[in-house]
């Protein structure tokens, strides 16, 4: 499957997508993207599995995870929290796969993308994923927030 990219979650995108976008749209209050601090996890509790919270720093790694769901971590087949993003992504692919976060970081903007996992140990998953900028006013992005869901995932 080729990636399919759109600036914003198409109608058929999983609900918990579109959940997540309304959520965070919502906690903008008239920024480009709400803090870290806006977000309360207990509002978007049934999300929660489905989440990673990737540290964006200025070093090597620049993107690191922080927060990954339980569900994600089945899905990557291994609990990746303060690994840089990357770690486990088939080599041929992690250039692509760090392209998306730098896009996110660089830009500000939200990015979603239905896609095949790339990972060395699930490679045939397609996924919905939503990636939402993090951080304080007038600073730059300081955190990226994911949505990861299985395509055809029931809620």
């Amino acid at each position: 499957m080729t990636d399919q990219s759109h600036p914003f979650p198409p109608e058929d995108a999983h609900l918990y997508i579109h959940e997540m976008f309304e959520y965070w749209n919502g906690r903008r209050a008239g920024r480009a993207y709400p803090d870290r601090s806006d977000i309360d996890p207990s509002e978007v509790s049934e999300l929660l599995s489905y989440i990673t919270l990737v540290d964006v720093g200025d070093g090597d790694p620049r993107f690191v995870y922080r927060v990954v769901g339980s569900f994600v971590t089945r899905l990557l087949g291994q609990d990746p929290i303060n690994l840089p993003v990357g770690t486990g992504v088939i080599p041929d692919r992690l250039e692509q796969v760090l392209a998306r976060y730098a896009l996110v970081a660089d830009t500000g903007e939200g990015y979603f993308h239905r896609t095949e996992l790339h990972e060395e140990r699930n490679d045939f998953t397609t996924v919905d994923r939503l990636m939402l900028p993090l951080g304080p006013p007038d600073e730059p992005v300081g955190s990226i927030l994911c949505v990861v869901v299985p395509v055809g995932a029931t809620n």
